[in-house]
């Protein structure tokens, strides 16, 4: 499964407009966004699985960060955290939902 979640990203970071973005960049890039939009960071596996459920074919890349933020920004949280503790949110995706593990910040 991991294998595929990389070869997911790998594929939507070459398919994207001729930059060179790797999967690792494009996770970076929606965990400083959700940060940003709704005060949650989530883990670098969650992330992965949501673009992987969200972008099965890897051949839409625009607007990808803000698509995959959103959703997470928009899932409800399972648990209340304080700020910095541990939380879980739920995706919901076309392929099922999916577990997000993060934190509040």
């Amino acid at each position: 499964m991991r294998r595929f979640l990389i070869c997911t990203l790998a594929g939507i970071a070459l398919a994207s407009c001729g930059t060179t973005q790797t999967a690792d960049q494009i996770i970076a890039q929606i965990q400083a966004y959700t940060a940003k939009v709704c005060a949650f960071q989530p883990t670098a596996a969650s992330v992965a699985a949501v673009v992987a459920a969200l972008y099965p074919q890897a051949g839409i890349a625009v607007g990808i960060v803000e698509g995959v933020g959103n959703a997470i920004c928009a899932a409800p949280t399972t648990k209340a955290a304080a700020p910095g503790g541990v939380a879980t949110k739920i995706v919901s995706t076309p392929r099922g939902a999916v577990a997000v593990k993060g934190r509040r910040l």
